[in-house]
């Protein structure tokens, strides 16, 4: 049930940010918006006896929704539209004055960054967990990304930024089929992740045709797995964990199924000196991509947040959630129980939904493998019925219709 706030009578809170080195007892944590890696975090911070709460974001005004019983139902919810602005943040500083908050998490890329921003208005009394915003500011542009990669020793594709038509024909006929990213995530219109493109012709049309407002990324299209390196360092520049998954099926541009590997020579060094070298606190993680023609693994990106994998990477060892506890100097009041570790993580719902597009002869490029009709169908089934953590997600069907139904109400 949403809970209305009498901002006047709320107290605003402004302080100097603390120093790194107190820790603090954490009892109450905000999440600003919803999602199902958040959904993750809730459980894990619920299981160490910590109150989550939630401050929904939404387009459309509608009532609050319980998503999860380790989420608390005194929620609120704030339109998409007040991020940014001295109205939401005001908003938010009411709810967390009112939660007693000990902390306080998103994991959209503006958000952080506006929070970050205005750190002072909420600690000491409640802690951000957010790098500082210069720092997300940098690595939200792919462009800055590639070029501290490349000087920081990881492999690279074939990189072009296009900057006009003329542009384009510099790229090679033997490098296509190729992809093209938008530099920053809301740099074009219509806004797109990536698409893949077979000629020349059909890159000059994406890009006439497109408003950008920032050059877009080109790179040639390559068939393999993705893999994703998860790491978190902490404020005093402590690396906490360094692990590396591999992501065997891909779907719709989400990780489908992951298994721990082991690093190749010099990947955890240039991963090491990136984030130092920039300068970046708390959870991140890489994706990278391989190819079944080359044993090279290339830098794709970097997201400075909790992901789609965190709850994946959980079922495999990896506490995410505890490490970004520790790395913001947080402890909950109760130890965390010990993870149940499984080899292999898949997402269920993503497998039914690939076999079923299989049925109806719906192809995702982008998606890995690439096999035939029927071996897709039966591929799909086999994962969701052998690979444990897929059955976990049933759980909590509610939550997981609540968030489905979001993600479409929000879809750009």
């Amino acid at each position: 049930m949403a809970i209305a706030l009498d901002l006047m009578e709320s107290e605003v809170l402004c302080s100097e940010p603390p120093s790194s080195d107190e820790a603090r007892t954490v009892r109450s944590i905000v999440l600003l918006g919803f999602s199902a890696y958040l959904l993750a975090f809730a459980r894990r911070a619920h299981s160490a006896g910590i109150h989550v709460h939630v401050i929904d974001l939404v387009k459309q005004p509608r009532g609050f929704v319980r998503h999860s019983n380790a989420v608390n139902p005194d929620g609120i919810t704030m339109n998409w539209s007040a991020v940014g602005t001295p109205a939401g943040l005001t908003t938010i500083q009411c709810f967390v004055h009112k939660v007693h908050a000990d902390a306080l998490l998103t994991t959209d890329d503006f958000s952080l960054t506006w929070l970050g921003k205005n750190r002072a208005a909420f600690e000491p009394d409640c802690r951000l967990m957010i790098p500082q915003p210069a720092v997300l500011e940098r690595l939200l542009d792919k462009a800055h990304q590639i070029d501290l990669a490349r000087k920081c020793g990881f492999d690279l594709l074939s990189t072009w930024t296009l900057t006009s038509l003329e542009a384009i024909a510099v790229i090679p006929n033997a490098a296509f089929p190729v992809v093209i990213r938008p530099s920053l995530n809301d740099s074009a219109r219509p806004s797109f992740k990536a698409l893949v493109l077979n000629s020349c012709d059909e890159l000059s049309r994406v890009f006439t045709s497109t408003q950008w407002r920032r050059n877009p990324i080109v790179q040639p299209f390559r068939l393999g797995p993705n893999y994703v390196l998860h790491g978190v360092r902490a404020e005093s520049g402590e690396m906490l964990a360094l692990r590396l998954f591999k992501a065997y099926r891909k779907y719709r541009g989400f990780t489908t199924s992951m298994a721990p590997v082991p690093f190749p020579v010099g990947l955890e060094n240039a991963a090491r000196k990136f984030v130092e070298t920039e300068g970046l606190t708390g959870p991140f993680h890489f994706e990278l991509l391989g190819a079944d023609t080359d044993t090279r693994m290339y830098f794709l990106e970097i997201n400075c947040r909790l992901g789609g994998t965190t709850a994946k990477v959980m079922q495999l060892g990896y506490d995410e959630p505890g490490l970004m506890l520790e790395a913001f100097n947080l402890q909950p009041p109760q130890p965390l129980p010990l993870l149940r570790v499984y080899t292999r993580a898949t997402t269920i719902t993503l497998n039914m939904v690939q076999a079923l597009d299989a049925l109806r002869n719906r192809r995702d490029p982008l998606a890995y493998p690439q096999p035939s009709r029927l071996r897709t169908i039966l591929a799909a089934i086999w994962e969701s019925l052998t690979v444990h953590d897929g059955l976990l997600q049933l759980h909590d069907l509610h939550s997981w219709l609540w968030l489905w139904k979001v993600r479409k109400e929000t879809r750009i």
